[in-house]
Protein backbone atom coordinates (compact mmCIF):
# COMPACT_ATOMS: atom_id res chain seq x y z
CA UNK A 1 0.00 0.00 0.00
CA UNK A 2 2.91 2.25 1.12
CA UNK A 3 4.87 1.97 -2.23
CA UNK A 4 2.01 2.46 -4.52
CA UNK A 5 0.72 6.13 -2.26
CA UNK A 6 4.52 6.44 -2.95
CA UNK A 7 4.26 5.95 -6.48
CA UNK A 8 1.90 8.07 -6.85
CA UNK A 9 2.77 10.97 -5.32
CA UNK A 10 6.24 10.61 -7.31
CA UNK A 11 4.45 10.52 -10.68
CA UNK A 12 2.76 14.21 -9.30
CA UNK A 13 6.47 15.41 -10.04
CA UNK A 14 6.77 16.22 -13.85
CA UNK A 15 11.02 15.43 -13.41
CA UNK A 16 9.89 11.86 -11.87
CA UNK A 17 7.26 11.31 -14.36
CA UNK A 18 9.19 11.69 -17.56
CA UNK A 19 12.65 10.04 -16.52
CA UNK A 20 12.89 6.59 -17.22
CA UNK A 21 15.76 5.95 -15.75
CA UNK A 22 13.73 7.08 -12.42
CA UNK A 23 11.17 5.47 -12.83
CA UNK A 24 12.70 2.22 -13.27
CA UNK A 25 15.23 2.52 -10.40
CA UNK A 26 12.20 3.59 -8.23
CA UNK A 27 10.18 0.39 -8.90
CA UNK A 28 13.21 -1.70 -8.85
CA UNK A 29 14.17 -0.53 -5.40
CA UNK A 30 10.49 -1.21 -4.51
CA UNK A 31 10.21 -4.65 -5.75
CA UNK A 32 13.43 -5.48 -4.00
CA UNK A 33 12.51 -4.20 -0.38
CA UNK A 34 9.53 -5.81 -0.86
CA UNK A 35 10.90 -9.14 -1.62
CA UNK A 36 13.49 -9.21 0.93
CA UNK A 37 11.26 -7.95 4.11
CA UNK A 38 9.77 -10.97 2.52
CA UNK A 39 12.84 -13.05 2.92
CA UNK A 40 13.26 -12.06 6.90
CA UNK A 41 9.29 -12.82 7.89
CA UNK A 42 9.75 -16.35 6.33
CA UNK A 43 13.08 -16.50 7.79
CA UNK A 44 11.34 -16.03 11.13
CA UNK A 45 9.13 -18.80 10.79
CA UNK A 46 12.44 -21.25 11.05
CA UNK A 47 10.47 -22.62 14.12
CA UNK A 48 7.57 -23.82 12.40
CA UNK A 49 7.80 -26.99 10.08
CA UNK A 50 6.95 -25.37 6.62
CA UNK A 51 8.38 -27.18 3.64
CA UNK A 52 7.89 -25.06 1.34
CA UNK A 53 9.85 -21.71 3.05
CA UNK A 54 13.27 -23.03 1.56
CA UNK A 55 11.94 -22.95 -2.11
CA UNK A 56 10.28 -19.34 -0.90
CA UNK A 57 13.30 -17.83 0.57
CA UNK A 58 15.43 -19.08 -2.37
CA UNK A 59 13.00 -17.41 -5.25
CA UNK A 60 12.80 -14.34 -3.64
CA UNK A 61 16.57 -13.90 -3.32
CA UNK A 62 16.62 -14.99 -6.85
CA UNK A 63 13.85 -12.31 -7.36
CA UNK A 64 16.11 -9.53 -5.86
CA UNK A 65 19.02 -10.90 -7.75
CA UNK A 66 17.15 -9.67 -10.93
CA UNK A 67 15.89 -6.49 -10.06
CA UNK A 68 19.19 -5.74 -8.66
CA UNK A 69 20.23 -5.87 -12.23
CA UNK A 70 16.94 -3.70 -13.51
CA UNK A 71 18.07 -1.66 -10.60
CA UNK A 72 21.81 -1.14 -11.87
CA UNK A 73 21.16 -1.04 -15.43
CA UNK A 74 19.27 2.59 -15.62
CA UNK A 75 21.93 4.28 -13.91
CA UNK A 76 25.15 2.58 -15.54
CA UNK A 77 23.71 3.43 -18.97
CA UNK A 78 21.19 5.34 -21.00
CA UNK A 79 17.53 3.47 -20.53
CA UNK A 80 15.67 3.13 -23.39
CA UNK A 81 13.12 5.31 -24.41
CA UNK A 82 9.43 4.89 -23.47
CA UNK A 83 8.29 3.66 -27.13
CA UNK A 84 11.45 1.05 -26.80
CA UNK A 85 11.28 -0.01 -23.57
CA UNK A 86 9.20 -3.10 -24.98
CA UNK A 87 11.85 -4.29 -27.42
CA UNK A 88 14.88 -3.58 -24.74
CA UNK A 89 16.48 -7.24 -24.38
CA UNK A 90 16.98 -6.94 -20.22
CA UNK A 91 13.22 -5.25 -19.47
CA UNK A 92 11.93 -8.10 -21.68
CA UNK A 93 13.71 -10.85 -20.00
CA UNK A 94 13.06 -8.69 -16.00
CA UNK A 95 8.99 -8.62 -17.74
CA UNK A 96 9.33 -13.09 -18.15
CA UNK A 97 10.88 -13.10 -14.95
CA UNK A 98 8.10 -11.48 -13.43
CA UNK A 99 5.67 -13.32 -14.85
CA UNK A 100 7.14 -16.86 -13.89
CA UNK A 101 6.97 -14.95 -10.42
CA UNK A 102 3.91 -14.14 -10.01
CA UNK A 103 2.62 -18.06 -11.21
CA UNK A 104 5.45 -19.52 -8.73
CA UNK A 105 4.81 -17.08 -6.07
CA UNK A 106 0.97 -17.42 -5.64
CA UNK A 107 1.90 -21.80 -5.86
CA UNK A 108 4.23 -21.11 -2.80
CA UNK A 109 1.56 -19.36 -0.97
CA UNK A 110 -0.69 -22.05 -1.37
CA UNK A 111 1.71 -24.33 -0.28
CA UNK A 112 2.92 -22.39 2.58
CA UNK A 113 -0.88 -21.65 3.61
CA UNK A 114 -1.27 -25.96 3.81
CA UNK A 115 2.39 -26.12 5.61
CA UNK A 116 1.23 -23.75 8.15
CA UNK A 117 -1.82 -25.20 8.71
CA UNK A 118 -0.48 -28.66 8.80
CA UNK A 119 1.98 -27.72 11.09
CA UNK A 120 -0.63 -26.01 13.50
CA UNK A 121 -2.49 -29.46 13.43
CA UNK A 122 0.29 -31.48 14.45
CA UNK A 123 1.85 -28.68 17.18
CA UNK A 124 -1.91 -28.77 18.65
CA UNK A 125 -1.71 -32.96 18.73
CA UNK A 126 1.00 -32.79 20.56
CA UNK A 127 0.80 -30.12 23.04
CA UNK A 128 -0.86 -30.85 26.10
CA UNK A 129 -3.68 -28.52 26.32
CA UNK A 130 -3.28 -27.37 30.08
CA UNK A 131 0.18 -26.80 30.42
CA UNK A 132 1.47 -25.86 27.05
CA UNK A 133 4.15 -28.43 27.25
CA UNK A 134 3.93 -31.74 24.83
CA UNK A 135 1.88 -34.54 25.70
CA UNK A 136 2.60 -38.20 26.22
CA UNK A 137 2.82 -38.96 22.52
CA UNK A 138 5.21 -35.97 21.66
CA UNK A 139 7.62 -36.93 24.28
CA UNK A 140 7.36 -40.42 23.37
CA UNK A 141 8.06 -39.99 19.61
CA UNK A 142 11.11 -38.13 20.59
CA UNK A 143 12.19 -40.19 22.92
CA UNK A 144 12.69 -43.29 20.47
CA UNK A 145 14.40 -40.90 17.85
CA UNK A 146 17.02 -40.01 20.88
CA UNK A 147 17.88 -43.07 22.27
CA UNK A 148 18.21 -44.94 19.06
CA UNK A 149 21.56 -42.65 18.78
CA UNK A 150 24.21 -43.65 20.32
CA UNK A 151 25.89 -40.21 20.35
CA UNK A 152 23.16 -39.36 22.63
CA UNK A 153 24.35 -41.58 25.10
CA UNK A 154 24.51 -42.21 28.52
CA UNK A 155 20.97 -40.85 28.71
CA UNK A 156 18.43 -40.41 31.93
CA UNK A 157 15.07 -40.96 31.91
CA UNK A 158 13.28 -38.95 34.97
CA UNK A 159 10.17 -39.47 35.80
CA UNK A 160 8.46 -37.01 38.14
CA UNK A 161 5.03 -36.97 40.27
CA UNK A 162 3.38 -34.69 42.17
CA UNK A 163 2.77 -35.58 45.76
CA UNK A 164 -0.31 -36.12 47.10
CA UNK A 165 -2.17 -34.84 44.51
CA UNK A 166 -5.51 -35.71 44.99
CA UNK A 167 -5.48 -34.27 48.46
CA UNK A 168 -4.65 -30.73 46.66
CA UNK A 169 -7.58 -31.29 44.07
CA UNK A 170 -9.90 -31.89 47.36
CA UNK A 171 -8.03 -28.83 49.23
CA UNK A 172 -8.09 -25.87 46.57
CA UNK A 173 -10.51 -27.38 43.95
CA UNK A 174 -9.32 -28.60 39.97
CA UNK A 175 -8.99 -25.20 39.43
CA UNK A 176 -6.37 -24.91 42.18
CA UNK A 177 -5.08 -28.39 40.82
CA UNK A 178 -4.66 -27.12 37.30
CA UNK A 179 -2.59 -24.07 38.30
CA UNK A 180 -0.41 -26.48 40.61
CA UNK A 181 0.18 -28.03 37.18
CA UNK A 182 0.84 -25.53 35.57
CA UNK A 183 3.37 -24.01 37.68
CA UNK A 184 5.19 -27.47 38.35
CA UNK A 185 5.56 -28.17 34.33
CA UNK A 186 6.93 -24.39 34.24
CA UNK A 187 9.45 -24.79 36.77
CA UNK A 188 10.70 -28.26 35.33
CA UNK A 189 10.62 -26.69 31.73
CA UNK A 190 12.97 -23.66 33.17
CA UNK A 191 15.24 -26.32 35.05
CA UNK A 192 16.47 -28.22 31.98
CA UNK A 193 18.53 -27.79 29.09
CA UNK A 194 17.10 -26.94 25.76
CA UNK A 195 18.02 -30.04 24.53
CA UNK A 196 16.29 -32.48 26.97
CA UNK A 197 13.00 -33.43 26.31
CA UNK A 198 10.08 -32.83 28.59
CA UNK A 199 6.51 -33.51 28.76
CA UNK A 200 3.16 -34.28 30.19
CA UNK A 201 2.36 -37.91 30.77
CA UNK A 202 -0.57 -37.88 32.09
CA UNK A 203 -2.53 -36.99 35.37
CA UNK A 204 0.01 -35.41 37.57
CA UNK A 205 3.25 -37.03 35.99
CA UNK A 206 5.99 -35.51 34.07
CA UNK A 207 8.67 -36.54 32.41
CA UNK A 208 12.18 -35.90 30.84
CA UNK A 209 14.86 -37.66 29.02
CA UNK A 210 18.64 -36.23 29.60
CA UNK A 211 20.53 -37.13 26.65
CA UNK A 212 24.66 -37.47 27.19
CA UNK A 213 24.13 -37.46 30.85
CA UNK A 214 25.23 -39.73 33.56
CA UNK A 215 23.24 -41.18 36.52
CA UNK A 216 25.01 -39.07 38.51
CA UNK A 217 24.68 -35.89 36.55
CA UNK A 218 20.90 -36.67 36.79
CA UNK A 219 20.50 -37.30 39.70
CA UNK A 220 22.16 -33.75 40.83
CA UNK A 221 19.32 -32.19 37.91
CA UNK A 222 16.51 -34.62 39.63
CA UNK A 223 17.73 -33.37 43.21
CA UNK A 224 17.81 -29.57 41.91
CA UNK A 225 14.28 -30.30 40.34
CA UNK A 226 12.66 -31.70 43.61
CA UNK A 227 14.32 -28.61 45.68
CA UNK A 228 12.93 -26.07 43.15
CA UNK A 229 9.59 -27.26 43.24
CA UNK A 230 9.42 -27.44 46.82
CA UNK A 231 10.52 -24.09 46.72
CA UNK A 232 6.92 -22.54 44.44
CA UNK A 233 4.98 -20.39 46.25
CA UNK A 234 1.83 -21.47 44.61
CA UNK A 235 -1.25 -19.01 44.81
CA UNK A 236 -4.75 -20.07 44.07
CA UNK A 237 -7.72 -17.83 45.05
CA UNK A 238 -5.39 -16.06 47.48
CA UNK A 239 -4.32 -18.99 49.00
CA UNK A 240 -0.61 -20.28 49.00
CA UNK A 241 -0.36 -23.62 48.15
CA UNK A 242 3.37 -25.21 48.81
CA UNK A 243 3.82 -28.92 46.81
CA UNK A 244 6.84 -31.41 46.48
CA UNK A 245 7.76 -34.34 44.04
CA UNK A 246 8.49 -38.12 44.13
CA UNK A 247 11.36 -38.27 41.30
CA UNK A 248 12.64 -41.51 39.89
CA UNK A 249 15.36 -42.16 37.53
CA UNK A 250 17.20 -44.67 35.50
CA UNK A 251 19.62 -45.09 33.01
CA UNK A 252 20.85 -46.29 29.59
CA UNK A 253 24.53 -46.59 28.66
CA UNK A 254 24.38 -49.27 26.58
CA UNK A 255 23.21 -52.49 25.48
CA UNK A 256 20.01 -52.77 22.69
CA UNK A 257 18.09 -49.14 23.40
CA UNK A 258 14.32 -49.88 24.97
CA UNK A 259 12.44 -46.70 25.67
CA UNK A 260 9.97 -48.74 27.55
CA UNK A 261 11.93 -50.62 29.85
CA UNK A 262 13.99 -47.35 30.41
CA UNK A 263 10.87 -46.29 31.57
CA UNK A 264 9.69 -48.91 33.83
CA UNK A 265 12.77 -48.53 35.38
CA UNK A 266 12.03 -45.05 36.04
CA UNK A 267 8.93 -45.92 37.26
CA UNK A 268 9.65 -48.35 39.59
CA UNK A 269 12.12 -45.96 41.47
CA UNK A 270 9.49 -43.35 41.26
CA UNK A 271 7.21 -45.63 43.00
CA UNK A 272 9.75 -46.49 45.91
CA UNK A 273 10.15 -42.90 46.20
CA UNK A 274 5.98 -43.11 47.27
CA UNK A 275 7.06 -45.90 49.27
CA UNK A 276 9.77 -44.50 51.52
CA UNK A 277 8.20 -40.92 52.52
CA UNK A 278 7.35 -39.04 49.16
CA UNK A 279 9.66 -35.87 48.37
CA UNK A 280 12.81 -37.69 47.61
CA UNK A 281 14.48 -38.98 44.32
CA UNK A 282 15.19 -42.43 44.28
CA UNK A 283 17.79 -43.40 41.11
CA UNK A 284 18.63 -46.96 39.92
CA UNK A 285 21.25 -48.16 37.37
CA UNK A 286 21.91 -52.19 36.69
CA UNK A 287 20.12 -53.26 39.91
CA UNK A 288 21.70 -50.87 42.24
CA UNK A 289 19.18 -48.62 43.91
CA UNK A 290 20.80 -45.21 44.92
CA UNK A 291 18.42 -42.95 47.00
CA UNK A 292 19.12 -38.70 47.29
Amino acid sequence: MVPSLVWLALCQWPAFYTSVEWRLTFTSAMVMATSLGTVVTLWRLRDEHLITRWPAIGWHLFHVAVYTVRLVAPLTSAAPASNEIAVSPIITLVMFEALIHITLISFLQLSLTKDRAEDRYRRAAETDVLTGQPNRRAFMQASEKIIARQDRWPACMVLIDVDRFKTINDTVGHAGGDAVLVAVASAIRGHLRTDDTFGRLGGEEFGCLLPNTSLQAAMVVAEGLRARIAGLDIHVGGETVRVSVSIGVSSIAGGRPDLDHLIDRADACLYEAKRTGRNRVVAREDGLRLAG
